[in-house]
């Protein structure tokens, strides 16, 4: 184990599970997993490929899985929920004002990196927090501001929100209508809206 590795244990142990295990967060590997109801909340630490003995990089993943969401677009739900593949899955610089897309270790001091991640661990938090059921989580997926989300747009389809399916489609053919695959693009969505006896204008 290099240093960086050594490091990066620690970092685990002195931070991210006593931010993480309080609020619920379980951890497995360099996983923590949070099952409320039928709601999965994850936030999981990723090395890159390319690390060194000195150089170690880390992603940070955050995830949001619904059973009911699951259910209401025609999907199987395991009976360990944390076995689901989870509908919202994002990096945490899309979430949390942090100064890049990612974490390397060797430029930071470890008092700087304890308090930094531990303030963005709680921003994470607040946001997965958000998402208690399928309703939240399809709210949460729409400011993803992922157009081609055909999960997302199942969803709209099953519940039958006519405003939000227009809004889909408008916006995925607004940015890539202009594409040679869009015909193909549309076609997906013709066949998830068939799929929930919706037919598109």
């Amino acid at each position: 184990m290099t240093d960086l590795d050594s490091r990066l244990t620690a970092f685990a142990a002195r931070v991210v599970t006593p931010e993480l295990k309080p609020r619920g967060y379980r951890k497995k590997r360099w996983e923590w997993t949070r099952v409320t109801g039928d709601v999965v909340h994850g936030i999981g630490l990723q090395r890159s490929h390319g690390n060194s003995a000195d150089h170690l990089r880390i992603y940070v993943n955050v995830s949001a899985y619904s059973a009911e969401f699951a259910r209401t677009v025609g999907s199987a739900v395991p009976d360990d929920l944390t076995r689901a593949a989870p509908q919202y899955v994002t990096r945490f610089e899309d979430v949390v004002a942090w100064p890049g897309q990612w974490i390397d270790l060797e430029e930071w001091s470890d008092d700087a990196l304890d308090d930094a991640f531990a303030a963005a661990l709680r921003d994470l938090d607040a946001h997965l927090s958000r998402v208690t059921d399928g309703a939240s989580l399809a709210a949460v997926l729409r400011e993803s501001d992922a157009p081609l989300d055909t999960t997302l747009f199942a969803w709209w389809c099953a519940t039958g929100d006519q405003d939000a399916i227009r809004r889909q489609v408008q916006s995925a053919q607004e940015r890539f209508g202009q594409e040679e695959r869009w015909p193909r693009l549309a076609a997906q969505f013709e066949r998830v809206a068939a799929q929930h006896g919706i037919t598109l204008d």
